[in-house]
């Protein structure tokens, strides 16, 4: 039959199991945040033919359910351009909201995309190159 108090014994397991992972998790990012920072960076610049530069941001597991949400605060984005350095973004804040499992994938899900205080500029100049063109 169905017994009542193993039942209740089970899901007090595991409700404690979650907090202490999620706890751990929380802990883990928080201690590993400027290591991680670095990496955001890198991993951000690297393909781009532009400049993406920040100045804090915020890793949560609880902003998004089963997900991670990533803020950036004042981001700024700039062409790597040899004739001009030309602002092509600031954003006051940017949150990214994406599938926690898709970080170990090819292709990372984006749930949600935030900006807030945003400037964009678009240009293109009489030779017909544009600024915004800075995927390679």
């Amino acid at each position: 039959m169905f017994n009542i108090t193993k039942m209740r014994e089970f899901l007090k397991f595991f409700l404690v199991l979650l907090v202490l992972f999620a706890g751990s998790i929380s802990i883990f990012l928080h201690i590993l945040k400027s290591g991680l920072n670095d990496f955001i960076k890198e991993t951000l610049n690297n393909p781009l033919e532009a400049t993406v530069d920040y100045q804090e941001t915020d890793i949560s597991l609880f902003k998004a359910y089963s997900g991670v949400s990533i803020t950036f605060r004042d981001l700024l984005v700039t062409t790597k351009s040899a004739e001009s350095r030309d602002m092509l973004t600031t954003v006051d804040r940017l949150s990214v909201t994406f599938e926690a499992l898709s970080i170990f994938s090819e292709e990372l899900t984006v749930h949600s995309l935030r900006g807030e205080r945003s400037r964009i500029t678009i240009e293109t100049d009489s030779a017909g190159n544009c600024n915004w063109d800075i995927l390679p």
